[in-house]
Parts: C-alpha cells; sequence; structure tokens
C-alpha cells in the first residue's frame, strides 16, 4: 500500500514538472517571439524613416513665380542643396506651353519670355558665365526677391510659344525620348533611372499628362517624383508633381552631371477598372508619361 501511494507521488510530481517545464518552454517561445516582432518593427521603423528623410524634397528657392493670360504657370527655381535649377510648366490640356524645345539656358529663356518690366532674380546669374553682360544687354535689373506676375501676355513677350495640345494623351512630346508611355488604363508604376540611360546625366526632362476627365475628382492624381543622387549615394527627391484630371505639368531640372531617376505613379492604384465599364477611352483614369535625361 505504501509502494502504490510512493508510485502515486512520484507521477503526480513528474507530471507536475513536465507542465512546469512546458509552460516555462511556452513563455520563453512568446518572449523571443516578442522580441523579434520588436526587432521587426525597429528595422521597419527605421527604414520608413530612411525612406522618408530621402522623400523629403530638398529645398527650393523661387526666383520667378509667373502667370499668363491663357492660364499657363511657370516657376523658376533653384535648388540649394543640390545647386541645381529647374523650370516648372503647368497648365490644363489644350493650353499652349511657352517653350517646347531643349532647355539650353534658363537666363536665357527667362529674359525671352518675361517682359523688359521685370527684373532678373540674381540667382539666376550664376548659371553662367558672362550673365551679367547678357542681362545688361537686355536693359534689365536684377533683384534678390522672388518675381511674381499676373497675367502676363504671351503675344507681347514672346512667339516661342506652342499651338494648343493635340493628341496630349497619346502622341509623344520631346522630339526624342527615353521613355515614352502613352495613356491606358491600369498602366503599372514605373521608375526610369539615368543608369539604364548611359549613366550619369546633367538634365532630367518629365512631361506628364493625366487624361483622365477634368470634372472628375482631384484625388485621381497622375504624379512624377525627380531624384538625383548624391555623394553619400543617396537618392534625394528634387521635385514631386501631382497633377489633377484634364491637366499636365512638365519639369526641366539640372546642371551637374550626376545619377538621376524619375518615379511615376497616380492615385488610383492603377485599377483598369477606375472610370468607365463600356471601354470608351475617354471616360476611364488614365495618364501618359514620358521624359529623358541628358547633357
Amino acid at each position: 500500500m505504501h509502494g502504490k501511494r510512493l508510485i502515486g507521488d512520484t507521477l503526480e510530481k513528474s507530471l507536475t514538472n513536465i507542465l512546469l517545464f512546458l509552460f516555462l518552454l511556452l513563455m520563453s517561445t512568446l518572449c523571443l517571439a516578442d522580441e523579434v516582432s520588436s526587432k521587426i518593427s525597429v528595422d521597419q521603423r527605421m527604414a520608413a524613416e530612411i525612406d522618408s528623410d530621402d522623400e523629403i524634397p530638398t529645398r527650393t528657392i523661387i526666383l520667378a513665380d509667373l502667370y499668363y493670360e491663357n492660364g499657363l504657370h511657370v516657376v523658376f527655381s533653384y535648388s540649394a542643396e543640390s545647386e541645381e535649377f529647374s523650370l516648372l510648366q503647368q497648365g490644363s490640356i489644350g493650353v499652349a506651353e511657352l517653350v517646347t524645345g531643349e532647355v539650353e539656358s534658363l537666363l536665357e529663356l527667362y529674359l525671352t519670355v518675361t517682359p523688359n518690366y521685370l527684373p532678373v532674380p540674381e540667382l539666376l546669374l550664376k548659371e553662367k558665365n558672362e550673365s551679367q553682360i547678357l542681362v545688361e544687354s537686355h536693359s534689365r535689373s536684377t533683384t534678390t526677391h522672388v518675381v511674381r506676375a499676373s497675367p502676363l501676355s504671351l503675344a507681347s513677350v514672346s512667339a516661342t510659344a506652342s499651338a494648343a495640345v493635340s493628341s496630349a494623351c497619346f502622341n509623344p512630346y520631346y522630339s526624342w525620348w527615353n521613355w515614352f508611355d502613352p495613356a491606358e488604363s491600369g498602366m503599372l508604376p514605373k521608375t526610369y533611372g539615368s543608369s539604364s540611360f548611359g549613366g550619369k546625366k546633367r538634365y532630367t526632362d518629365s512631361y506628364i499628362v493625366n487624361c483622365t476627365p477634368a470634372e472628375w475628382g482631384d484625388w485621381l492624381w497622375a504624379r512624377h517624383r525627380i531624384y538625383y543622387k548624391n555623394v553619400w549615394g543617396n537618392y534625394k527627391k528634387q521635385h514631386e508633381g501631382k497633377v489633377k484630371p484634364g491637366h499636365w505639368e512638365r519639369k526641366h531640372m539640372g546642371s551637374v552631371k550626376r545619377y538621376r531617376k524619375v518615379i511615376y505613379d497616380d492615385g488610383w492604384g492603377s485599377s483598369a477598372a477606375c472610370g468607365s465599364f463600356d471601354g470608351d477611352p475617354l471616360t476611364q483614369c488614365r495618364y501618359k508619361r514620358e521624359g529623358r535625361f541628358h547633357n
């Protein structure tokens, strides 16, 4: 009888020890999983912070902010961090652009497309040698302030304005290009890098047309983001343009020879179901993207 009781006590203790061991093993596993999860979360946050830092646009100094009588918006600017100049043109589909060819010099362009009474931003004189002589030859004054003007007459300042945009969503805009994707529904996001087109380049040109019906919501944007690679090997964002339906945007940017890239996406998640279900391309969410890197 005593032997049976002893065996029972031994089995009970063994069972208790086994249950305790399993409990401790379970707790250890949970703690390890929590630690791994925490580390993953930290790594993800660090990655997000790095991406977030790179996504902060470099500081841009607006040199001239101009509106023309046809609705065209033109901005000359300078990026202090990258030491590069840029030209932005924006308008609705059908609005003529101020300049359609390659931009040789933003200073010369500014002198061409603005009336003589407007001063020249002093920072533009940094773009090329003998700039002061060029400005003086046009009898223009200079300023350290932002030049703002609206509305400017196209006819009175330049003969370079193009005809109204025709077939903007399907035909190429540039005389030559590195990429050209005509508007179609369901077009996936895309990244184009200068490393695929000869390496380091001085300039980026990007042209985007949101062919979604103009009366639809602004949340149906089409976007291009322009980057350059800095000396640390990181891509820094120079420009982000969200183009609302029925509008276009052209960006010319650069000065220094370096690696560059452009990223395109849209506000409808590239869904081919956005818009009309009858297949009519005029009532679908779609955009055209086009661009090039050059010296």
